[in-house]
């Protein structure tokens, strides 16, 4: 009887766990790659400015020595002004350097954005109208993606 309840519950989690989603894939378009492109910009500006302050703050910090009393609060030592300075000087690198895919991320939408384009034509077809053929045209929209 184990037997019999272990095989249905292994076949019941193997049919949901090998079965396709019915998910529809989205499609964006150049709204929504411009709205992501600022996004990504503006992540990537406050990252860099915060980063700049962190570090300009760590040198300053770092040179004149202004963390000795803080140091001494929580340490007991007031000996690591330096190595406050550097720590912070360190992390506001880090976020510098950490501004750069969003860069890139958002120079790369805004390509994107300006690679969708919308467009109408009028397409010609080949027609067999009272035993001729003739051109007939007719409206198309057409939609440009570069991937």
């Amino acid at each position: 009887m184990k037997k019999q309840i272990v095989i249905i519950l292994l076949l019941a989690i193997s049919a949901s766990i090998f079965g396709q989603k019915d998910s529809i894939p989205q499609t964006f378009t150049s709204t929504d790659y411009l709205k992501k492109s600022k996004k990504q910009n503006t992540t990537g500006w406050i990252l860099l400015g915060s980063g700049f302050a962190v570090a300009a703050a760590g040198v300053i910090v770092g040179i004149t020595g202004t963390a000795e009393e803080f140091a001494g609060i929580f340490t007991g030592d007031k000996s690591n002004t330096l190595e406050a300075g550097a720590v912070m000087s360190y992390i506001g690198t880090a976020a510098m350097l950490g501004s750069i895919p969003f860069f890139i991320a958002s120079a790369k939408n805004k390509r994107k954005a300006r690679e969708v384009a919308f467009s109408l034509k009028l397409e010609t077809r080949s027609m067999v109208q009272k035993s001729s053929i003739i051109q007939s045209g007719y409206p198309a929209l057409t939609v440009k993606l570069r991937l």
